[in-house]
């Protein structure tokens, strides 16, 4: 699982939103939010990246080049 979406999935559950809120919330679908979780979504858009980052409260690091 990448860091990224260990962190999406840890903070979701410390904030005891379901994936469907957190998805609502980020306006992607539920199933999109479980694959970014396990790392399976492949080219996350920064938009994304950062609406989950900003609801979640999660700091952004730069993307490895």
């Amino acid at each position: 699982m990448n860091t990224f979406g260990q962190q999406v999935r840890d903070r979701r559950l410390q904030e005891k939103l379901s994936q469907e809120e957190l998805a609502q919330k980020v306006e992607i679908s539920r199933n999109y939010l479980s694959q970014i979780e396990r790392g399976q979504a492949t080219n996350l858009s920064w938009q994304v990246r950062e609406k989950l980052s900003a609801i979640l409260g999660l700091k952004q690091e730069p993307e490895p080049e």
